[in-house]
């Protein structure tokens, strides 16, 4: 027997009350504490009409405030009188939008410029709204890549961002937004600091062997993106002069080698490879200033390290952040290798106990 290929569809019915208000109260953390919030919450239900996503939006709201007159606020909702006609949006999201704080709010505008359905990445996203200054000043500790994941976060568990794949697609309510007092003021700041604070370039045809010079003169610039620029094989050699740089993604390039100075970016979080050159400004030594790097990193061309005293300047074990290493020598035919070097080298490169 040939098994069918297809799916039958299945249409899901709302929720029932009761599983309906132990939903509810599980989200917005109603405990013994909140006893007097039932009443109110009970009333926020109703209106939610047994929808699963309502009452998740709603719920996250509510679990940040313990004000009763907070809960009566959004009870007594304008919106939830809306018509159909008037609000093609879920009310229970339009209230959560109006109930954002400003600064989220903003990032989600920001989104809102994209295509519809388009698939957003979380650590791409984090990285255009800091190059956009649309993240707060971090607190002592924390850095602005974690306030920024902090920020997708909060959205994702608020139902303005949705899984999809291994992306995120934006609920419908991007169609609607204060456009007066968000939108235009981000699609100015978005077009003016384009180049001085990000630049990325996509998986195109036309060829980059080089970038320009000039390049070293945006000492603003936070993110520089070359991913898979196959024919790149130069960057800059004023490029010591980006100190504001945090992100440098050169993953998929043919560099030959890094640019004089790397050490000088000391701002420097995410660093996709380094390639180890023979010039002493260029030797794997380099990275042991880079303090604050993380996530993963490719060292490169490791048969230019000639003696393990340089590659324990480059103090790998020191870089606590840093979740990955791989360790690449290049392999030429005819090429004669000291194994014990390796060895040596590859003993001082060892990594932070976690």
């Amino acid at each position: 027997m040939v098994k069918s290929n297809r799916y039958q569809a299945h249409n899901l019915s709302v929720l029932n009350d009761v599983d309906y208000w132990l939903l509810f109260a599980k989200i917005a953390l109603l405990s013994n504490d909140y006893l007097g919030l039932e009443e109110v919450g009970r009333e926020i239900v109703k209106k939610c009409n047994g929808l699963p996503l309502a009452v998740q939006t709603l719920g996250s709201l509510l679990s940040t405030k313990d004000n009763e007159r907070d809960w009566y606020d959004i009870l007594n909702n304008e919106i939830w009188e809306f018509s159909e006609e008037e609000s093609e949006i879920l009310p229970a999201l339009r209230i959560s939008y109006y109930h954002l704080p400003s600064y989220l709010k903003r990032c989600f505008v920001y989104c809102s410029l994209y295509p519809k359905d388009y698939e957003f990445d979380k650590d791409e996203m984090m990285l255009l709204w800091m190059a956009e200054g649309l993240l707060q000043r971090p607190k002592s500790g924390s850095t602005l890549e974690e306030v920024g994941y902090e920020y997708f976060d909060d959205l994702v568990s608020r139902s303005f961002f949705q899984p999809s794949n291994n992306a995120f697609v934006m609920h419908d309510l991007a169609t609607f937004y204060d456009e007066k007092f968000y939108l235009e003021p981000l699609k100015s700041t978005m077009y003016s600091s384009m180049i001085p604070d990000f630049i990325i370039c996509h998986l195109s045809e036309t060829p980059i062997m080089t970038l320009p010079e000039s390049l070293g003169i945006l000492y603003n610039l936070q993110m520089l993106k070359l991913r898979y620029r196959e024919k790149l094989k130069k960057l800059p050699t004023n490029f010591q002069n980006l100190v504001n740089l945090h992100h440098h993604d050169t993953e998929g390039t043919k560099l030959e080698e890094m640019p004089k100075g790397m050490s000088k970016l000391q701002d420097l979080q995410v660093l996709s490879n380094y390639v180890v050159g023979k010039n002493e400004e260029t030797r794997v030594g380099e990275l042991g200033e880079l303090a604050h790097l993380h996530g993963s990193l490719r060292i490169e061309k490791l048969e230019n390290v000639n003696n393990s005293c340089a590659a324990s300047n480059a103090r790998m074990d020191e870089k606590i952040h840093l979740n990955a290493l791989y360790f690449i020598w290049s392999s030429f035919e005819g090429e004669i290798c000291d194994s014990q070097i390796e060895k040596d080298v590859l003993d001082k490169l060892h990594p932070h106990k976690n």
